[in-house]
């Protein structure tokens, strides 16, 4: 019996050290597993950074690659810039050793003819002092010939001023009995006013201009007063012809205001068109007076404002009882043709004339 109970307690040691040993190894093989799934996600996680890297180093690389070739692509067109540049400066450089050749050459004729004018003034002094005043003589009066031309045929004072100066240096260099040509010149520049003169014609235009927009508000005047003095001349007759007639006539009156009260509204109308007709008459003569002040036509000009001032006193007079008056505005604008026409565009100077004819007495060859 105790051997029974002995053997039993024994069984029951060994059941629960079993028991023992199975739990502990199940709990070991649960942390075995459970640190194997750990070392797993451990080295996916290890293995996402290492893609995540490598992404990122290839993505650094590749940027690094393409700034190098924009970098390099940049070289190459500074490059190309800079060759350009050089073949330019060369171009240049070319072009100014050929300019540089040609001034040397142009510098070595230069000097050539100033050796030979050198050797002709060398030989001046051994010109006869007859043979040099001939030619001053000559010289002053081509110059003096020029100066009449320029202003008989131009009205060209500043040309004609210049060409008096250069007649009058060239008499200056002549013995003393040519003083009284020198001062015939000197008179005749005293009367040049170029400046003054081209000023004077501005004036003109401007005068014109004045003249034209006084004659078309005269006209405009004209045609309403003639207007009122038809209605009041008609008034007045109808007036006299009711106190000296009938009743009987006096429809036939009324009637025959009528009918000229027609021919009234027709004269208007007329006149209206004869307004135009003349504005353009006196604005065409007006300005072929502007044409001939810049051509420096004195007959022209003339012309046209003669041609102009008959167009007015045709067009602006009064006849009244067949007497010719002129309206008090008529009046001015006739004496502003009166002072224009005194304006000559070609200075008269017989001085210049003058001064060849004294030339030619002294210097008679």
């Amino acid at each position: 019996m105790t051997n029974n109970k002995q053997s039993q307690k024994n069984d029951l040691s060994t059941k629960a050290s079993e028991t023992k040993t199975g739990a502990a190894a199940k709990l070991t093989w649960f942390v075995v597993v459970v640190f194997l799934i750990s070392g797993i996600g451990a080295l996916v996680w290890y293995g996402q950074r290492l893609m995540l890297s490598f992404d990122e180093s290839l993505n650094q690389t590749t940027k690094q690659i393409e700034a190098t070739a924009s970098a390099l692509s940049e070289n190459n067109q500074v490059i190309d810039s800079i060759i350009t540049d050089q073949k330019k400066m060369t171009d240049f450089f070319k072009t100014q050793v050929t300019i540089l050749e040609q001034l040397q050459n142009k510098s070595i004729t230069q000097q050539q003819i100033l050796t030979d004018l050198q050797n002709q003034v060398a030989l001046i002094p051994s010109v006869p002092a007859d043979d040099r005043n001939n030619w001053l003589v000559s010289q002053a009066k081509y110059f003096l010939t020029m100066a009449q031309a320029e202003l008989s045929l131009f009205g060209n004072q500043t040309s004609a001023q210049s060409a008096l100066r250069s007649a009058q240096r060239s008499i200056q260099l002549l013995p003393g009995r040519y003083l009284l040509i020198n001062q015939a010149i000197e008179l005749a520049l005293s009367k040049l006013d170029p400046e003054g003169s081209t000023i004077k014609k501005n004036q003109i235009i401007a005068r014109l201009q004045n003249v034209d927009s006084s004659f078309v508000l005269l006209l405009s005047n004209k045609i309403n007063m003639n207007q009122i003095e038809k209605q009041s001349t008609t008034k007045k007759t109808f007036g006299l012809v009711l106190r000296a007639a009938g009743t009987k006539i006096t429809k036939a009156i009324e009637e025959l205001i009528i009918v000229r009260t027609d021919g009234d509204a027709r004269s208007l109308k007329l006149s209206k068109t004869q307004e135009q007709i003349m504005k353009s008459m006196v604005s065409l003569n007006l300005n072929m007076a502007r044409i001939a002040i810049l051509q420096s036509n004195d007959d022209q000009f003339q012309s046209s404002l003669e041609d102009c001032e008959e167009l007015i006193k045709q067009t602006l007079s009064i006849n009244t009882a067949g007497i010719t008056e002129q309206p008090p505005g008529v009046i001015e604008l006739l004496n502003e043709f009166k002072q224009l026409k005194d304006f000559r565009l070609k200075p008269s100077i017989p001085e210049i004339q003058d001064a060849i004819t004294l030339l030619e007495e002294v210097n008679p060859s």
